[in-house]
């Protein structure tokens, strides 16, 4: 059997994060990584090979040319022993590429009116409460409940 890949229905570019959100992330990260290698005084060579990391990553990290993934953000504070929020404080926010939206509906490939819907913004409790228990509520192409 082939597969197709997935089609993008729908995306709402609005949700995506703000230039201006991401470039503060990257000065701040920038800046906390600065001061770790001067007080430590350790090349941003050494400081990558002490968290796993490429050179170069470190290396656009201090230039503020990009923000780390999330993995590499945590390999990253633990090598200069702090937090992940430590070297981005918004980074529930940030860490959303903002090339992408945040919020996409795909259709499924094996079952006509069904999809997928990937949603990762930020939300008051009581309405992801609400979305939680449509999901659970959703009755599954089988017709029993799903979950």
């Amino acid at each position: 059997m082939v597969r197709k890949p997935l089609e993008v229905v729908g995306v709402d570019p609005g949700l995506a994060v703000s230039a201006r959100v991401r470039d503060q992330a990257k000065n701040h990260l920038s800046r906390r990584l600065n001061i770790y290698l001067m007080e430590n005084r350790m090349l941003p060579a050494e400081l990558a090979r002490k968290a796993g990391l490429p050179r170069d990553s470190i290396s656009r990290y201090l230039l503020k040319k990009s923000v780390p993934t999330e993995a590499s953000l945590r390999q990253l504070a633990k090598a200069m022993g702090c937090e992940p929020g430590d070297l981005i404080p918004n980074r529930a926010e940030v860490m959303v590429d903002p090339e992408n939206a945040n919020l996409e509906l795909v259709t499924h490939p094996g079952q006509p009116g069904r999809a997928f819907l990937r949603l990762a913004q930020s939300m008051s409790m009581a309405t992801a409460q609400k979305i939680i228990a449509m999901l659970h509520d959703e009755e599954a192409p089988d017709g029993k409940r799903s979950r």
